[in-house]
């Protein structure tokens, strides 16, 4: 019985740990991003106005964006969203984006 318990806990780990490769290899498109355009995490915080460490945990797929953070993040970066995150289409109100984005400001750089 102790070796099918074991069996079946080591199972389970193994599974877990794929769900973690899998979330954080859909999260790479960041880093793949950000390393094929020459950029730093400090030069990418200094772009989009957030943290060093939040960004690092978002390539390690520690850390997730929300939606409207992901949108304002790529649109400071220059870069369509979808070349930085796995994304479904949706219909947004351009009056909203423009608001959202005057709320939240630009970083200094």
């Amino acid at each position: 019985m102790h070796d099918l318990l074991t069996g079946m806990a080591w199972t389970c780990i193994f599974f877990f740990k794929m769900a973690e490769i899998a979330t954080a290899t859909e999260i790479t498109k960041l880093r793949i991003w950000r390393v094929g355009e020459g950029l730093t995490l400090e030069e990418v915080a200094g772009l989009t106005g957030l943290s060093v460490g939040m960004i690092s945990k978002v390539e390690r797929g520690r850390a997730v964006m929300a939606p409207l953070t992901r949108v304002v993040f790529a649109r400071r970066l220059g870069v369509p969203i979808q070349q930085l995150f796995d994304v479904e289409p949706v219909e947004i109100d351009e009056h909203v984006v423009r608001d959202l984005l005057a709320s939240v400001g630009s970083p200094t750089r």
